[in-house]
């Protein structure tokens, strides 16, 4: 099937792409078939789709898995997928807004949301916050997510210490993340200003992220990057509301020099200095 079936689509139904919900479908269907191929899905897997738009991706996965739940939030593209994969019943669409639905909702078989995966074309906007919510899930976390996203975001999940982001330590936290394909603008309708790139996450176990509380890990990294610019133990400081030579004494203890960036520090030094001010409450000045 050629890609020009969701152009005609569209026509039929009269439907135009929604720039507000970073509607750019992606129609190429050799990378259609890349990114379904490079989830490695087994017969039986369980995948989570969000912004299925008009199928493309969705029939790959209907191919592949053993069930599949697709959340569209647009109401008009919902009810095509609904129509679409009527007659598939290991298809269910969910026509919610993902960051605002619960699990329970999606899942509506006995087994519940364990051992899934995500594959999906994040809609550019709301990409982040889309991968913060499945990373930090305390519903269920997918085992592993294949997700398409903007290029520079793509690049910035996978940075490696010396060009650090607070997006790069939360993703990082929670998964080994590598970088897959690039896709050019001309794969999609309409076509985006910018590249696309694929992400592969590998969720980690709790054991595996130590034994610091995220929130704590959260916050510090937070405050290194409230002022990053400055130095880990001046910006610490300030964001924190701590003495200096009290942070000075953390990030002694922890092994990191207090006039490093925080933009130099990996998620095992985040960590680690969690760890040494766990004792006691850790805020963020406003």
């Amino acid at each position: 099937m050629g890609s020009h079936w969701q152009r005609e689509l569209l026509r039929a139904r009269g439907l135009r792409p929604k720039r507000s919900l970073s509607q750019n479908f992606l129609l190429d269907e050799t990378y259609l078939t890349r990114i379904a191929d490079a989830a490695a899905l087994p017969p039986a897997g369980r995948v989570l789709e969000i912004g299925p738009g008009l199928g493309g991706l969705t029939r790959h996965l209907a191919a592949r898995a053993g069930h599949v739940v697709a959340v569209e939030i647009d109401r008009e593209l919902a009810a095509l997928l609904q129509e679409r994969f009527r007659a598939q019943a290991h298809v269910r669409i969910v026509c919610q807004d993902f960051l605002a639905c619960r699990w329970a909702e999606l899942w509506t078989d006995a087994a519940g949301p364990e051992a899934f995966v995500v594959v999906a074309n994040l809609p550019y906007h709301a990409a982040k916050r889309m991968l913060m919510r499945l990373l930090a899930a305390k519903e269920a976390q997918p085992s592993r997510l294949t997700v398409l996203v903007q290029e520079d975001v793509a690049l910035r999940i996978c940075a490696r210490p010396g060009a650090m982001s607070l997006l790069a330590v939360g993703c990082q936290y929670y998964a080994e993340c590598r970088l897959g394909l690039r896709i050019p603008p001309g794969a999609f309708f309409p076509q985006p200003k910018v590249r696309s790139a694929l992400v592969h996450l590998e969720t980690r176990a709790r054991p595996a992220r130590g034994d610091a509380p995220d929130a704590a890990v959260f916050a510090l990294a937070r405050a290194g990057f409230g002022q990053k610019r400055k130095q880990l133990v001046n910006a610490l400081s300030r964001q924190l509301g701590r003495p200096r030579s009290e942070v000075q004494v953390w990030l002694h203890a922890a092994g990191v020099e207090p006039e490093r960036r925080a933009e130099t520090l990996s998620v095992a030094e985040w960590t680690a200095l969690a760890r040494q001010c766990a004792r006691e409450p850790v805020s963020v000045r406003s």
